[in-house]
């Protein structure tokens, strides 16, 4: 078992209730497997973007989660949740990407 220090006790706890019999193991990133590519021309400067802020995420300071969905010109929802929010809000979740889902213009 991998050790948590008490700043992510909250978003374990509420990640392993959302999710079900997992280990913290099973949520861990595999690091050495990520592949670290310089990104020239991300998507969210040119296309259309939405963000959840985790108003209780103690991982990521949820004013700099605002400040990115501001930089992105993303329309943004609040939930209170932690660093899980997408998995202890599903509905919330599920209705900020059929938003996007439907907002999207195709090109043909």
């Amino acid at each position: 078992m991998i050790p948590i220090d008490a700043s992510a006790e909250k978003s374990v706890i509420e990640t392993l209730q959302s999710t079900g019999p997992y280990s913290l193991n099973d949520l861990v990133m595999q690091l050495p497997n990520f592949n670290w590519n310089k990104v020239t021309s991300p998507a969210w400067k040119t296309k259309p973007t939405w963000y959840m802020v985790a108003t209780a995420d103690r991982s990521i300071n949820p004013d700099q989660e605002r400040m990115m969905a501001k930089r992105a010109n993303a329309k943004t929802v609040e939930v209170n949740a932690s660093h899980v929010a997408y998995m202890s809000h599903p509905k919330e979740t599920a209705k900020l990407i059929e938003e996007a889902a439907t907002s999207a213009h195709v090109n043909r």
